[in-house]
């Protein structure tokens, strides 16, 4: 049920973004070991976006488990790498609101983000 609920908004973003899904209806690709769950160009700019997306009660659970939250933080700086050597920037798109930790984490590291709701 929950990657339901996280397809479901996953495949709204991309609605959102562009009009459409890729071609098997997901809007996901993977560049190296990581896996986007989508990409598209904002207007008036000439480079691509890359995107992870967090819906449903993704931020209580991350933050009921330290591991996670380590994993998840290793996973973000990994795909910004990524998203950066291949000339597109990298953003985390929520559909609800970000935690304060989270959003010290985002500032500290330098990581654009913004809260998209369904």
């Amino acid at each position: 049920m929950q990657q339901l609920s996280g397809d479901a908004y996953e495949d709204s973003l991309m609605e959102r973004f562009s009009g459409e899904a890729g071609p098997d209806g997901r809007p996901g690709f993977k560049v190296g070991k990581r896996q986007f769950d989508g990409r598209y160009t904002p207007e008036g700019s000439s480079r691509e976006v890359w995107y992870e997306a967090k819906s449903g009660e993704y931020w209580d659970r991350l933050n009921r488990d330290p591991d996670e939250m380590l994993r998840f933080k290793s996973k973000l700086g990994e795909a910004r790498k990524i998203a950066t050597e291949n000339d597109a920037d990298f953003r985390l798109i929520s559909e609800n609101p970000v935690p304060q930790n989270m959003q010290d984490h985002f500032q500290k590291k330098g990581f654009e983000w913004e809260v998209v709701p369904r």
